[in-house]
């Protein structure tokens, strides 16, 4: 079972070890930082959230899992703020997904149930691992997630996203290990992302653009340009699960998306898939955005039966007998 083991009444605070290095099979670092509840002597399940965002902004987050009894593992991805080696974007999630997630099952604070948390992005990396069939993977509950990232994120229908694409490599290489490095190539990222209407004229980017600056940033920007089709380099795992629906693990599976999110498709899809071969495969659909749980949606206001604390929801999904 996955239940937290924990009355709520024992836990007095949470205690944090940050940036500890976990080693990946090819002996990339990733930093690592673990909560687990106060005055606890018992083994505990696990969540694991894995970020390109920067771990430290989660941090309320996996206090909050942590106080009702949970283990939490919260992970910057390869190659982003504190870990080691080259951040390609999606790719190297799924085996660096499973490593973190049977790591955190042989540590002696963990009776070996993992599930997994997280949108978005974070999303990806639960669906990523999934394909692995890590042994201990015992549920997941997947936040606003694409299927396809083809059609779901980078193009549609074999369009090229332009204003989104651009908008998040920049913000990407801004946050980049480069940019950490060297303020000018920081200062230089920052300042294009801050006039993005001069970029998205000057589109395509390519060598002359700041993303020379950030060349790892600069190489999948590329490659996504390269592929125009919907060939073989998007249904790698990390970009591409619909694809991969057969390999996934018959576990609890809680999918939430929005009606006016731009991985709807991606979500319904990736239940429509998993649902046919998992019985245990759950979906729940709200009048969002890619923001969750909130009234509103541009102008509209849905009123208060709209909103939902995603947190809460995941802790009821966990915490399932």
């Amino acid at each position: 079972m996955f239940v937290a083991n924990l009355s709520h009444a024992q836990i007095t605070d949470v205690l944090v070890q940050n940036d500890v290095m976990m080693s990946t099979r090819d002996g990339v670092s990733l930093a690592t930082d673990v909560y687990l509840p106060g005055g606890n002597k018992r083994r505990l399940p696990a969540i694991l959230m894995r970020t390109p965002y920067g771990k430290k902004g989660y941090i309320s987050t996996a206090k909050a899992f942590a106080s009702q009894g949970y283990g939490v593992v919260v992970q910057d991805v390869r190659g982003r703020y504190g870990s080691e080696g080259e951040f390609y974007i999606y790719i190297n999630e799924g085996k660096d997904g499973y490593d973190a997630l049977e790591w955190i099952a042989s540590r002696q604070w963990c009776n070996g149930n993992v599930g997994t948390y997280g949108g978005s992005y974070l999303a990806a990396t639960q669906n990523a691992l999934a394909v692995y069939r890590p042994p201990h993977l015992k549920t997941m509950f997947v936040v606003v997630g694409t299927s396809n990232y083809a059609e779901d994120g980078v193009g549609r229908g074999g369009a090229f996203a332009l204003l989104h694409n651009m908008v998040y490599t920049l913000r990407l290489a801004a946050q980049g290990k480069e940019a950490q490095k060297d303020e000018r190539v920081g200062i230089a990222l920052r300042t294009a992302y801050k006039d993005l209407p001069d970029w998205l004229s000057a589109a395509p980017l390519s060598n002359i653009s700041p993303l020379k600056w950030a060349p790892s940033y600069q190489l999948w920007y590329s490659d996504w340009r390269k592929h125009a089709v919907y060939d073989d380099y998007w249904k790698q795992i990390g970009y591409n699960f619909e694809e991969h629906h057969s390999r996934f693990p018959n576990v609890p599976i809680y999918l939430v998306g929005g009606w006016y999110d731009i991985f709807k498709r991606g979500t319904l899809k990736n239940f429509n898939g998993l649902s046919q071969r998992n019985s245990l495969t759950k979906l729940l659909m709200g009048p969002w955005t890619h923001s969750t749980g909130i009234r509103s949606a541009g102008d509209v206001d849905f009123g208060p039966e709209a909103i939902l604390s995603i947190e809460a929801e995941a802790l009821r999904w966990m915490s399932h007998p």
